[in-house]
């Protein structure tokens, strides 16, 4: 499986943390989504007009039990739901699974 990150999973070091393991990865963009940071929040993607991209990594050959871990690290169904997407990777669209914010959900914690 691959998974396209954008903020803090894009470092290794925190995927290894959270896994016990090292990912290969390669540089990628997700064009449509825009990137919404807020204060001493953690970035949330959402749908947004062709014009808009965001650039992350795409972590390469994550196991299902991977994949759980990390789902649960994102509050999967509570801040982020996971979706499949294409993203760029150099010349070639792969497709790939990334967290995108439930935007009430994370509106409310930056308001909490």
């Amino acid at each position: 499986m691959e998974l396209f990150v954008y903020g803090t999973l894009r470092d290794p070091e925190l995927v290894r943390d959270l896994t016990g393991s090292y990912f290969d990865r390669v540089p990628a963009v997700l064009h449509g989504y825009r990137r919404i940071e807020m204060p001493r929040r953690y970035p949330w993607i959402e749908e947004a007009d062709a014009d808009h991209a965001v650039e992350g990594v795409l972590l390469l050959g994550l196991d299902p039990p991977a994949l759980t871990t990390i789902d649960t690290y994102e509050c999967l169904g509570e801040l982020y739901r996971r979706i499949e997407v294409e993203v760029s990777a150099g010349a070639t669209l792969r497709r790939c699974f990334t967290y995108v914010g439930l935007r009430a959900a994370l509106l409310s914690c930056v308001r909490g």
